[in-house]
């Protein structure tokens, strides 16, 4: 299995660098891109998400709150991450589902219940747009996600387990899962938290800043990394299926 993930995320690193350089995906010829983002748009759409991002977080808080949840703060995309996303996705901003978004962790058993009552709750609201379950080969995470419609924009709730956030969430963890969860995930797995978001923004970085090598060595590093929390992620798999 660990060999197959090195292999996708190669794949996604060389991809993801081709299309932020506009050019096309590996297997295809090279094409000069036309395609250009309208920076006013970008603007305006974040202004909106500032407007949406207080209803988002209070929905989110309200489902959180029945299945032992905890919810990150309002995120924000910022104004370079979303030239960034609208360039490798070739969208304009108001065609991207994250410009702002929030995390909710919860016990792994209670996974099921919290995105089920999220789905259900955002269509009695009217709010719902979809569902995704995301692998971690999709986009070097995992996770699951309900995004909500607000009328100009769009915003998306991650729902992730204790375990999973603890590995992959850029937040202080102590403060966000409290220091008796955070100590029994060290203890077991005797790992620090968040690498696994510093190795994919290594990854996935198209500025040039990292060479192939720093790539590779971040996959390798993620990789073993992630063995300590694969089990959620293959349980959670498997119950989607």
């Amino acid at each position: 299995m660990r060999k197959s993930v090195i292999f996708f995320m190669m794949l996604f690193v060389i991809n993801m660098v081709c299309h932020a350089q506009g050019r096309t995906a590996v297997g295809q010829e090279e094409t000069v891109s036309e395609f250009h983002v309208d920076t006013a748009l970008v603007v305006r759409m974040r202004y909106v998400a500032t407007v949406v991002g207080p209803a988002m977080i209070h929905f989110a808080d309200s489902i959180a709150v029945l299945h032992g949840g905890k919810v990150t703060p309002i995120n924000y995309k910022s104004f370079q991450s979303t030239i960034r996303k609208c360039n490798q996705e070739k969208v304009q901003a108001n065609e991207i589902n994250d410009l702002v978004r929030c995390t909710i962790a919860c016990p792994y058993d209670s996974l099921h219940s919290m995105i089920t009552d999220l789905v259900q709750t955002a269509k009695k609201k009217g709010i719902f747009k979809k569902y995704k379950h995301q692998s971690y080969l999709d986009r070097g995470y995992w996770g699951d996600m309900v995004i909500l419609n607000h009328g100009m924009v769009t915003s998306e709730i991650q729902i992730k387990s204790f375990y999973m956030a603890y590995a992959n969430l850029d937040v202080n963890m102590v403060d966000f899962l409290g220091e008796d969860v955070c100590t029994k995930i060290k203890n077991e797995t005797g790992l620090e938290s968040g690498m696994s978001h510093h190795y994919y923004e290594i990854i996935r970085d198209a500025t040039g800043k990292y060479s192939w090598e720093d790539k590779n060595k971040a996959i390798e590093e993620n990789t073993k990394y992630l063995q300590y929390f694969w089990e959620d992620y293959e349980k959670e798999t498997e119950f989607y299926k």
